[in-house]
């Protein structure tokens, strides 16, 4: 996740996700409390980023990756 944090959208929504976790799962608030070195990035990235990027980036942070579908442009193409 923290290799991604240059993207908005998947940090926010994984980083909500995995908080939401974390305070319904006690083995989970565990893990977190015990590895607070691998995670405490998020606090400070959470602290510099609380809204999205106006247009599509703000500093270092894109709004959100390209996707690519499972290989549709190879499909759209007829290969």
């Amino acid at each position: 996740m923290e290799d991604n944090n240059n993207y908005y959208v998947d940090t926010d929504v994984y980083s909500n996700f995995l908080l939401k976790i974390a305070e319904r799962i006690d083995s989970v608030r565990g893990w977190f409390t015990a590895n607070r070195s691998k995670w405490e990035w998020l606090i400070e990235w959470l602290i510099e980023n609380p809204t999205p990027p106006f247009g599509m980036m703000q500093g270092n942070v894109k709004f959100s990756k390209k996707r690519s579908f499972m290989g549709m442009s190879s499909l759209k193409h007829g290969n």
